[in-house]
């Protein structure tokens, strides 16, 4: 096979000086693949209508995916392989400190962090006073380094 020899079209389908071959330009986005995330932000911000107790509202998709989860959460009752004594329905609401320290240890990082809180308006469980103490050793955390060297000097 011989060596691939490029020549200039005839000069009837050359284009002519200062007109593109497209008068109408290239189209938006023509031909380039759609991200997940572009589709995902796409469908998720459409308008939907909706109807509840409160009537008909118009939300976007995104907006009614999180409504109907919160209510699936606050109506679902805990249940699973070791549901022996039916479903534990519960609630409380709870307020209270939290105190955390990160030093030097060792050559690593320690974590020391407590946590304390009191549970009250329980429903089905017990309220009183929760204390949590957490110790954590993992790898330093990186040094800052300087700033690198401008790549254009003026």
């Amino acid at each position: 096979m011989g060596p691939v020899v490029y020549v200039k079209p005839p000069a009837a389908f050359q284009f002519k000086k200062g007109k593109s071959g497209n008068p109408k330009g290239r189209p938006k986005c023509a031909g380039t693949p759609k991200s997940r995330a572009h589709i995902f932000r796409k469908v998720s911000s459409e308008l939907i209508t909706v109807e509840g107790e409160d009537g008909t509202k118009t939300m976007t998709r995104w907006e009614a995916m999180l409504r109907q989860i919160q209510t699936m959460a606050l109506v679902s009752a805990d249940s699973g392989s070791g549901d022996k004594v039916g479903a534990f329905e519960s609630r409380v609401f709870a307020v209270g400190p939290q105190l955390k320290y990160i030093f030097p240890f060792a050559g690593k990082q320690g974590f020391l962090g407590l946590k304390s809180y009191f549970e009250f308006d329980a429903k089905n469980r017990p309220e009183g006073w929760n204390t949590w103490l957490t110790f954590a050793i993992s790898e330093a955390a990186p040094t800052a380094s300087a700033a690198p060297p401008p790549l254009v000097h003026k």
